[in-house]
């Protein structure tokens, strides 16, 4: 199964691609859709609200109330996901017993 608006791009072009160009996958392709908090690590650590849609091929991540989308992750990059905690503990650059996702 091939994501509708994916099928003629290749990877590289995919990441290359502008906001304006790659939306959020449509909804007949959803398996499951939902609003999350992302961790954001810059000199600061702070979280982002980020729309999450999972298809059968990808994880998109987005923009809430928009149709861009920021990131996409192919399912087959995906090792592992794991919960974060908002506590200071956990985000302040000590060991954390529940790292973030990984690629």
């Amino acid at each position: 199964k091939q994501a509708g608006y994916l099928n003629n791009l290749s990877r590289d072009q995919m990441k290359r691609q502008t906001l304006s160009i790659i939306k959020m996958p449509t909804e007949d392709l959803w398996v499951k859709a939902s609003i999350l908090q992302k961790r954001v690590v810059t000199s600061d650590i702070f979280w982002q609200e980020k729309k999450l849609v999972l298809t059968d091929e990808i994880l998109a991540i987005g923009i809430p109330g928009t149709q861009a989308c920021v990131e996409h992750i192919p399912l087959d990059e995906i090792e592992r996901v794991d919960m974060v905690g908002h506590d200071l503990e956990s985000t302040s650059g000590s060991p954390n017993p529940h790292p973030g996702p990984s690629r």
